[in-house]
């Protein structure tokens, strides 16, 4: 949950000089709290845990036990497990039901606000609701507790109960820059992002130097898609204070959504070079490298970012993306591999891992690891990523099978229309296919590849003219800058703006590296080959379609496609 929340500390009795009189339990402690200094929460709560569990005689002082128990509920929240988080909060409010009565009602209400946290992030509104009650009982100015039960509320759909709580909150303080972002952040929590960035504008239009307040917008102009946004507003905060590199992290994620991948490594630099021990800037800096194609440079980036974050899942996932364009199949799976034994309840998990196996020829454990993700996981997400793996397998009627089940789980889920058009469109169904790449189009404008679709389509279907009006008109609003231009070059070649030759020069001149070259060609020989199949060329365009298929990159929808047409040809 994003809100501020006061975590307990130590008092000064628990930091003890290890010497040959500490007990177990005290050395357990101090091994927990070298552990927590270096961000390793899952080793101190393992610490504290068994400092509670070697606790002895000559330990006196039975409160530092509850103290304990407090700081691993905390711990377990920022690791995510929210259930432990509860259970070490309830188990402490049993074994101390005074413990609101006497003179610590203000630490009582903030040990109920963290619970409803821990409750919230658990998906348990209603039981969150009941924990920020009782904190409102006891410390009625207690903002946490009005903006969290607002949170709540919103998630349960009383946006009126939530509006009054939020208002509440609010009232509950000086209208002060403070408690608009204060209530910004609670409205992050339940995802209503416009409503957040008007509270941080109001925060610093109160106090313009207020550097948290816009890094907060940052955050609400980054769910909104606003990268331009999230750029001036962190170059803002920059300039009221450098010393903060989150700021310069934030601003290189945006720099890498807009493709502006050297400005965002040059952030990412000066974030790490502040901390060098935070692993989500080394993930974040492989991200960017891995966009570039740069497969190698991104492993040691995600190398960097597991040695600081042991179980950190999305480095694992991104590293064995890389591994697996590198085709270094067994590191890709033994990595995937490592993502469920971190996280064995997660469906996509299990159908990343098929895809691997897919190409290591076990077809079997293949669709044996994508029954288990539906298992685990029957939603929208999990069926696309099943269906991609069955088209891979060339199953392509269990592959719509997926699609449109994902459909009627999600109708808004453009991957799904994609998907479906793919499939359709190697299918020889070339109307149901533009019908369901426009459905895509309509949900995601952007995905320019689509639009790629519909303009083939469309001249297969005798619609060439109106087709060229439509794409050389979508081509003037284009702007793509994470390939040297090359995606907008794919569109002025289909619409006679580059000649073939022009076009292949391009696809190798414009190549960030030889991974980038290999993957434009495979592009180029593709739609160059479509090009001469609707011109009627067929010896020209099963050539092309060869080339494209030389290049090995499988997991290119123009490799797919290609294969698909040659099969027909030949």
């Amino acid at each position: 949950m994003h809100l501020r929340i006061s975590f307990f500390v130590f008092s000064a009795a628990l930091v003890v000089m290890c010497v040959s009189s500490c007990t177990v339990s005290q050395r357990y402690i101090i091994k927990g709290q070298n552990r927590e200094s270096r961000g390793d929460y899952a080793g101190a709560v393992t610490n504290y845990q068994m400092a509670i569990d070697t606790w002895g005689v000559y330990d006196d002082n039975p409160a530092k036990l509850d103290e304990l128990e407090l700081q691993i509920a905390q711990l377990d929240f920022r690791l995510g497990d929210y259930a432990g988080s509860i259970s070490n909060y309830e188990n402490y409010i049993q074994e101390n039901p005074r413990f609101d009565k006497g003179l610590i009602k203000i630490g009582a209400a903030e040990i109920y606000v963290e619970l409803g946290h821990a409750k919230f992030g658990a998906g348990d509104y209603t039981g969150a609701i009941s924990s920020y009650n009782n904190a409102i009982r006891l410390r009625p100015k207690d903002t946490d507790a009005w903006f969290g039960r607002a949170s709540a509320k919103w998630m349960l759909k009383d946006t009126d109960g939530a509006e009054a709580d939020f208002d509440a909150g609010l009232a509950r303080r000086r209208l002060s820059a403070r408690a608009y972002d204060d209530r910004g952040e609670a409205k992050i929590t339940c995802e209503d992002f416009a409503g957040a960035k008007a509270d941080f504008s109001k925060a610093i239009a109160l106090k313009t130097n207020f550097v948290f307040a816009y890094y907060d917008r940052c955050v609400a102009e980054f769910s909104l898609q606003d990268y331009h946004a999230v750029i001036a507003d962190s170059t803002r905060a920059i300039q009221v204070s450098s010393k903060f590199p989150d700021f310069f992290n934030i601003r290189a994620v945006a720099e890498e959504d807009l493709g502006e991948y050297q400005f965002s490594l040059n952030d990412l630099a000066r974030a790490i070079a502040m901390a060098p021990r935070e692993s989500l800037y080394y993930r974040n800096r492989g991200e960017v490298k891995d966009l570039q194609r740069d497969y190698p440079g991104a492993i040691v980036e995600f190398n960097q970012a597991i040695q600081w974050k042991t179980n950190d899942i999305s480095a694992y996932s991104s590293r064995a993306y890389a591994e697996f364009r590198l085709f270094d199949f067994q590191k890709a799976l033994a990595d995937r591999d490592r993502i469920i034994n971190l996280w064995p309840t997660n469906g996509y998990a299990y159908a990343n891992r098929a895809e691997v196996l897919i190409r290591l020829g076990n077809t079997a454990d293949a669709i044996a690891s994508l029954n288990r993700a539906l298992q685990l996981s029957r939603s929208a997400g999990v069926y696309v990523r099943c269906g991609w793996a069955w088209r891979e397998m060339g199953d392509d009627g269990m592959a719509l099978t997926n699609f449109d089940q994902a459909i009627q789980l999600d109708p808004t889920n453009n991957d799904a229309y994609a998907g479906l058009g793919y499939v359709q469109s190697d299918l020889r169904r070339p109307e149901a296919a533009l019908k369901s790449f426009q459905t895509a189009a309509q949900l995601k404008t952007d995905d320019d590849y689509v639009w790629y679709r519909i303009y083939l389509l469309r001249v297969q279907l005798g619609q060439g003219q109106a087709a060229k009006e439509e794409l050389s008109k979508r081509l003037q609003t284009m702007s793509d800058s994470q390939t040297n231009g090359w995606t907008v070059r794919v569109g002025e070649y289909l619409v006679g703006k580059l000649t073939e030759r022009e076009f292949f020069r391009v696809a190798v001149d414009s190549a960030l590296n030889s991974a980038v070259e290999s993957e434009q060609l495979c592009e180029a020989n593709y739609y160059a080959g479509m090009r001469h199949l609707l011109a009627g060329d067929k010896g020209e365009a099963a050539k092309l379609f060869q080339q494209c298929l030389d290049t090995q990159e499988m997991d290119f929808m123009e490799y797919s496609s290609a294969r698909a047409e040659l099969n027909v040809l030949l």
